[in-house]
């Protein structure tokens, strides 16, 4: 199997978008560690990579899912029908996020549980599922908090 690196393929630039042209990629999934959009209020949002990255993901009709970190937190925003979350809630001291009229951004996550988590992507027949899975209150197990399915 062959990596790429994103600026390989996803460009800053307006030109066309390069990416491989072969059919067996049905999902692109762009990570960058400071997340484009973010409600935290220890670090903010990044205008580099909303501008170095944002446009070209959103132009890219295989893009389905960018994932960033930065802030220790979980987050899920919709973009242009586009999928941006952030996973930053698995070490270190877990950030408060802005709520309600504070918030800069719509977060689609609306559990009362911001604690650590781990993500975990897999694909079915016609979509990639995302599942967020966040310690349980008792710091022994994980349980199931945010499911979203991506259609190709």
């Amino acid at each position: 199997m062959k990596s790429y690196t994103a600026m390989k393929y996803l460009s800053p630039n307006p030109n066309p978008v390069h990416l491989p042209k072969t059919p067996a990629i049905h999902y692109i999934i762009v990570g960058t560690h400071y997340p484009p959009y973010t409600n935290s209020k220890v670090v903010g949002p990044s205008s580099e990579v909303q501008r170095m990255f944002v446009p070209a993901f959103l132009k890219t009709n295989k893009c389905k899912l960018f994932i960033s970190g930065h802030a220790h937190t979980f987050e899920h925003f919709r973009k242009a029908n586009k999928d941006f979350m952030v996973i930053g809630g698995g070490g270190g001291l877990l950030h408060p996020t802005l709520t309600g009229r504070e918030a800069r951004y719509r977060d689609l996550y609306s559990g009362n549980n911001r604690m650590f988590h781990y993500v975990t992507i897999g694909v079915q027949k016609d979509s990639m599922v995302v599942r967020v899975k966040m310690i349980n209150r008792d710091f022994r197990s994980f349980g199931e908090v945010h499911r979203v399915g991506i259609e190709k």
